[in-house]
């Protein structure tokens, strides 16, 4: 479950629309495919799960991304939440929070080499998340029918400031 849209704005030029537009991508959409699914798994055999796709702004919060921010830490509270209930029906419930996932949509506000090798240099192994270190992430999820609840922070050493 990967929606997602941002906008990099300063909070006091963010609108009421712009937020309901972010909150409605970000955390509505995948909180109805969440209740489809579980309606659906409940009551099936074998592994059930679901897997949001987070952000580690949702984790310690971001400027210039303050409702992007709201709406990916709403989904991560959403995912808790879901896999205390779907632990009761066998539905693991997890989470990934990367940081910049180096993709056509960070392109979108790096079109050029020098400012995503600038943003790779705030992270301490000097390189942006890959795809591939998300399905990974998502790869291990799958693989075990314990784990639920939990989130990985993909961040390549950058702290975040909140837990």
């Amino acid at each position: 479950n990967s929606a997602g849209v941002w906008e990099v704005i300063r909070f006091f030029d963010e609108t009421p629309e712009l937020t309901h537009r972010l909150m409605r991508i970000n955390f509505e959409a995948p909180y109805v495919f969440c209740q489809n699914a579980f309606k659906f798994m409940i009551g099936q055999t074998g592994m059930k799960h679901i897997i949001n796709i987070c952000s580690i702004a949702g984790v310690r919060g971001t400027a210039q991304q303050i409702s992007y921010s709201a709406s990916k830490g709403a989904l991560l509270k959403l995912t808790q939440a879901l896999a205390e209930e779907g632990a009761n029906y066998g539905i693991n419930v997890n989470a990934i929070s990367p940081g910049p996932v180096d993709s056509k949509a960070l392109s979108k506000y790096f079109s050029d080499e020098r400012a995503k090798k600038l943003l790779s240099r705030s992270v301490p192994k000097y390189s942006l998340c890959k795809v591939e270190n998300v399905v990974n992430a998502c790869l291990y999820f799958l693989m075990d029918d314990y784990v639920t609840g939990e989130n990985i922070i993909l961040h390549g050493g950058r702290e975040p400031i909140m837990k």
